[in-house]
């Protein structure tokens, strides 16, 4: 389950330039502990971290919408040759 909270009513520019426009949210997810999830929730982690970049003190983004797209593109063919097993709910 995820649940969001808007945490700014203010939009602003996305860093990437075909990104469009943010409204800062604040995220909860709750997810069983499972060694997949962790492992999802760690990729994530690691993009946040990586990837995404506040404005400078002048609102000012760096456009770091190559390092992204080359990252998913890398990402895209290692998850090919990996093969991860589905997360199936058996309810």
């Amino acid at each position: 389950m995820v649940h969001l909270k808007v945490t700014d009513e203010n939009y602003r520019r996305s860093p990437l330039i075909q990104g469009g426009l943010e409204i800062p949210v604040e995220v909860i997810c709750e997810m069983d502990d499972t060694p997949r999830n962790r492992a999802i929730m760690e990729r994530y982690k690691t993009l946040i971290t990586t990837q995404y970049k506040e404005p400078g003190q002048d609102g000012k983004f760096d456009d770091c919408t190559k390092d992204v797209l080359q990252e998913l593109c890398e990402d895209d063919y290692s998850d090919a040759e990996e093969e991860l097993e589905p997360n199936v709910d058996t309810d």
